[in-house]
């Protein structure tokens, strides 16, 4: 397993008291933006596959609705290569790239026990994967400052941004709606 974050030094101090169970709104308002911000992208990924495929939504649906956002976005620009359209596909490939280290923060939020944030750092949030991590008997901590979490939906938002322009002119969704 490679490490996403950095070794955390001080998790004694967590261990002893250095925690806030209860997240300052705040926090619970980034963090609740990350999943929100995700699943738009994720929609609007399999609006532009099934676009990109020549696909009605429903078929789109079918084929494409479980799979993860950067295979579906590879297999966009496989299909965006072989139509000649080698800009787009080629700025679909470096997303698809960057979507699971992008991913990850929103993983974390979906899949960990959020235990809390630091008292003496309060834009630090804490998570606790059921990974283990060193020798055994070691479960793992992780420390994720709140900036990584905006940077997660700033990515997700302009990606999605950047989707919409080719999706919208499918008339695939219902005016307003986006």
């Amino acid at each position: 397993m490679t490490r996403k974050f950095e070794a955390i030094p001080d998790a004694e101090a967590i261990a002893e008291g250095d925690l806030e169970r209860e997240l300052p709104f705040a926090v619970r308002e980034v963090l609740l933006d990350v999943i929100l911000t995700w699943a738009n992208l994720e929609m609007v990924t399999g609006f532009f596959v099934a676009q990109v495929l020549e696909l009605n939504p429903d078929e789109g649906a079918d084929k494409f609705g479980r799979k993860e956002i950067a295979d579906k976005l590879k297999r966009a620009s496989k299909a965006l290569q072989e139509a000649g359209n080698l800009e787009l596909a080629k700025q679909i490939t470096e997303i698809a790239n960057a979507y699971p280290e992008k991913a990850l923060l929103r993983r974390r939020i979906a899949h960990s026990k959020c235990a809390g944030v630091r008292k003496s750092l309060p834009d630090r949030v804490v998570f606790l994967p059921y990974e283990r991590e060193g020798p055994p008997e070691h479960l793992a901590l992780e420390v994720i400052h709140i900036s990584k979490f905006n940077d997660a939906v700033e990515w997700a938002r302009d990606v999605h941004d950047h989707l919409l322009k080719y999706v919208d002119n499918a008339g695939f969704f219902l005016p307003g709606v986006r």
